[in-house]
């Protein structure tokens, strides 16, 4: 299964740009349906961001495996906010 709801189109740049701060590696996507690749020594696959061929796409997908790495970006992203 896959989260459709987690991360907005426009924010993709700024989670690359989190992802990047966290230590992981941007790929080369691969496919007219992935829009991120990137990848961590730590973690055992990559984390992959889709798109739907959807007009008025709002949201990007992720899997359930990766559904923490976006959630950890938001709690990061939310909690920098209030302070």
């Amino acid at each position: 299964m896959a989260n459709r709801h987690l991360l907005a189109v426009n924010k993709l740049e700024n989670f690359k740009q989190w992802l990047i701060e966290d230590g992981w590696q941007i790929e080369n996507t691969k496919g007219v349906y992935e829009v991120l690749r990137a990848r961590k020594d730590t973690e055992r696959f990559p984390l992959i961001v889709y798109k739907r061929d959807k007009d008025g796409l709002v949201h990007l997908s992720v899997s359930n495996y990766n559904e923490r790495f976006v959630c950890q970006y938001l709690k990061n992203r939310y909690k920098s906010k209030d302070k």
